[in-house]
């Protein structure tokens, strides 16, 4: 319990969290090592999600309200939930709720607001 506590009250100080805005990056700008920073982004990303997001929810998943409840308090005081929004580690969403914009030939690219089930207009300014 103690390394969710600490995971919940830093989660937007991970470099996934932090380096998200690279993922919205079209794939055929920038340098070479903005492609392979990216691409590191997105093996993290992969990696949190499947080796500690995955196992930390069937946690969650089994604890009490008054536990769930506290960590979500945690989660809204210390960390800022517009970067945590903008993340792929946050919310997940089934594919239909996905929204996707041409860019012309064969590109497309979801859009930021499209990586939560949160719409844009909904998430907190400070």
């Amino acid at each position: 319990m103690t390394l969710l506590t600490l995971l919940v009250a830093t989660f937007d100080t991970l470099d996934v969290v932090v380096d998200a805005p690279l993922l919205d990056q079209l794939d055929t700008t920038g340098s070479i090592e903005a492609k392979q920073r990216r691409l590191a982004v997105e093996a993290k990303t992969e990696a949190l999600l499947n080796a500690i997001i995955a196992p930390v929810m069937q946690v969650v998943g089994g604890s009490q309200l008054r536990m769930v409840t506290g960590m979500l308090g945690l989660l809204l005081d210390r960390n800022d939930i517009n970067s945590i929004l903008r993340s792929k580690v946050s919310l997940p969403c089934p594919p239909s709720s996905l929204e996707e914009r041409k860019l012309g030939s064969d590109q497309s690219v979801l859009s930021r607001s499209a990586r939560t089930c949160i719409p844009h207009h909904l998430t907190l300014a400070r």
